[in-house]
């Protein structure tokens, strides 16, 4: 969400409007994903308009390999977990 706000008033929106835009935006996404029988990846290519803004914005995600750096971030969040898990004992 930080990252969002932030771009949102790089690109020119005031610190409350990035803000509400940032969890419209993702309380929507999480409201459809919730209540759909369809898959995020399905729910995806709904939403994503051939040449449109979606599609760009991906685009740029995929260039920066976004899944594997979730990936990264993740599998080392668990790791430090365990470590935790291992101290306490």
């Amino acid at each position: 969400f930080e990252a969002m706000i932030e771009a949102g008033q790089a690109l020119g929106l005031n610190e409350s409007a990035a803000k509400q835009l940032t969890l419209q935006t993702a309380y929507g996404a999480a409201k459809m994903a919730m209540e759909s029988p369809d898959s995020p990846e399905q729910l995806r290519q709904q939403v994503t308009s051939p040449g449109g803004t979606t599609q760009r914005a991906l685009e740029v995600l995929e260039q920066h390999q976004l899944k594997a750096l979730f990936l990264e971030a993740l599998t080392a969040a668990k790791a430090r977990a365990k470590e935790l898990a291992n101290a306490s004992h």
